[in-house]
């Protein structure tokens, strides 16, 4: 025996060691080729990325200029902008009125630095600037004259639907480049007066910081870089700030691509948009026309000038080499050469492990749920039978009283006791037949046949049953849906949830009230509702009034008795046809039972 048990272990360990031995040499050839794989993929979501950066970019920076012009045209040719600074009229509203809008757009263009308007001798009439970053007109005495600047000497003869864009450049002020630096586009547009003299140029100040701010913000993963630059060659933005604005600097005139980007500068200036790899990386070009989609927007002016940059996202070729991607896939070769010899070495034992905890769990869960429904059980049938005690109660003591005083009550009265009896043991007798129908629903011993049926059919049935109750009350029941509206459900069950949801309406309702039975169809489902407009109930009584083991009870508009058990009833029923039911109520408002239920269609 012991032979045979140690041929079984030597015969068992040779066979799992050499499979173990194959699983883990394939593992490694799989792992190989998977990593040499995930490299090539993500070198193409590389690629795919910097297409979608620059192309981000471009969009962003098309947008930003395109509104820019139109915010500028709209001014230069606004009826109010006009009539102002034509001299025309001098009205304070007006002036109140046009300042008003200026000052809101330089609110909510946060890259409009300044606007102002030069009349022909290049004097400026107004400037709104930014001042702390609040927009500020400025006074009379701080009004300039521009006619010395280029700008202004190349836009004062700028005809009708013509503008004009400066270089993108650092702000000058006062002589002196602006510190910090303050990247800027002025975009200047003629304006003209109703019978076409010239009056002027408006002039728009766009800081371009929050461009260049983007474009930092782009800066790549794996150690790339975007590079914005202008016709000339030379930089707007790059990942080192000293190669930046070469051409406003005499020293830094020799900084631009054609030295910095030596070897492939000519790809780039070739390529209007596209992605090229060379011994240096990854260049993802695009030409950017900052004003270019004023030509597909349907607006007739144009720019006197041609005006492009050119955008590069470049990734270095030692950031996409076997090392820069695999610092993650190291972390996976652990995971996966430990998750392959963790599946051999624990597959049986977690196996067996598991099934025996499932076993477990399954029967704590049985004896949890077999443990809470005898505790519902046990309160429900403490619940009904307290009832039927005080039913039963009140029926032996009416009777007992009748009995020793028979001689001494006057007939009328002994009419009067006798009525209170058999509404009394009507009660009792409900209660009784409402838990027969509850314990053969539990036990399964009540048939169960959905069918279409016409709502408006078996309603009409039901009410003439209850017509005395209604009449009484002097209770008006109507209804709000189609006479052809069909519900999917057991006729019989569907008679009992009605039944006893009228009754409940009826109970609740003020005498010379109404009772509302409306239908909707609600997708693969109808929505059916009871309302009253009784003395309704309390929120924390609405949570728990279909709940078995709990007691929800209250006396009816006339002081009308009850033991709630039926609505129990009329929620266990309306689950057994594949329903829900819930209650809106407000207390002094009256009730809403809302049930949904198969649609009969």
């Amino acid at each position: 025996m012991r032979l045979k048990e140690k041929y079984s272990q030597t015969y068992f360990l040779k066979h799992f060691l050499w499979r173990l031995a194959l699983v883990v040499a394939l593992f490694v050839v799989v792992f190989l080729i998977g990593i040499r794989q995930i490299v090539i993929q993500q070198k193409i979501e590389l690629r795919a990325n910097q297409k979608q950066i620059v192309l981000a970019d471009k969009n962003l920076i098309e947008h930003l200029f395109k509104e820019s012009i139109l915010d500028l045209l709209t001014i230069s040719e606004s009826d109010l902008f006009l009539q102002f600074f034509s001299g025309k009229i001098a009205d304070q509203e007006i002036e109140k009125s046009f300042n008003a809008f200026l000052l809101k757009l330089l609110e909510n263009k946060e890259a409009y630095y300044q606007l102002r308007f030069l009349n022909t001798s290049g004097m400026e009439i107004f400037r709104l600037e930014r001042r702390n970053n609040e927009p500020y007109f400025c006074l009379p005495k701080e009004l300039q004259d521009k006619s010395h600047r280029y700008y202004y000497q190349e836009a004062i003869g700028l005809q009708q639907g013509q503008f004009y864009v400066s270089p993108f450049d650092l702000n000058i002020e006062h002589g002196e480049l602006e510190l910090p630096y303050r990247p800027m586009l002025r975009i200047c547009a003629p304006v003209f007066n109703d019978k076409g003299e010239r009056q002027g140029i408006n002039v728009l100040n766009f800081d371009g910081t929050d461009i260049v701010q983007e474009l930092d913000e782009h800066l790549q993963e794996y150690g790339g870089a975007n590079y914005l630059i202008n016709q000339d060659g030379y930089f707007l933005n790059a990942k080192d700030t000293a190669m930046e604005w070469g051409f406003m600097f005499e020293n830094k005139k020799d900084q631009n691509i054609t030295s910095f980007f030596s070897d492939d500068f000519q790809r780039i200036n070739q390529m209007q948009q596209g992605q090229f790899e060379s011994d240096r990386g990854l260049f993802t070009v695009s030409v950017i026309e900052p004003f270019g989609r004023l030509s597909h927007g349907g607006i007739n002016y144009e720019l006197v000038e041609s005006y492009e940059w050119k955008l590069i996202a470049f990734v270095p070729s030692q950031e996409m080499t076997y090392g820069s991607f695999l610092p993650m896939r190291k972390l996976l070769v652990l995971f996966f050469f430990a998750l392959a010899l963790g599946v051999l070495l624990v597959f049986f034992y977690s196996k067996i492990a598991w099934r025996k905890l499932e076993a477990q769990q399954a029967l704590i869960q049985s004896e949890e749920k077999l443990r809470i429904a005898n505790e519902t059980k046990d309160r429900f049938f403490s619940i009904v039978a307290h009832d039927l005690k005080n039913s039963s109660g009140t029926i032996a003591n009416y009777l007992e009283f009748i009995f020793e005083n028979y001689d001494n009550i006057p007939e009328n009265e002994r009419t009067v006791h006798l009525r209170d009896i058999t509404f009394a043991a009507s009660q009792h007798n409900k209660l009784l037949y409402e838990i027969l129908d509850w314990a053969r629903l539990q036990q399964g011993n009540v048939s169960f046949k959905p069918q279409s049926i016409r709502l408006k059919e078996l309603l009409e049935e039901q009410l003439q049953q209850i017509d005395l109750q209604l009449k009484n009350k002097e209770l008006v029941v109507e209804f709000d849906f189609d006479d052809e509206f069909v519900v999917f459900a057991d006729r019989d069950m569907l008679k009992t949830i009605f039944r006893n949801l009228v009754n409940n309406a009826i109970k609740f309702s003020y005498r010379k009230s109404r009772i509302v039975i409306e239908g909707r169809p609600k997708a693969e489902q109808v929505e059916l509702r009871v309302i009253d407009f009784g003395i309704g109930m309390r929120e924390i009584d609405a949570q728990k009034i279909f709940d078995l083991s709990s007691k929800v009870q209250q006396p009816g508009t006339e002081k009308e008795a009850g033991t709630g058990f039926g609505l129990k009833l009329v929620a266990e029923l309306v689950a057994k046809n594949g329903g829900t039911i819930r209650v809106e109520s407000e207390l002094g408002k009256g009730s809403s039972f809302i049930l949904n239920l198969p649609s009969g269609k």
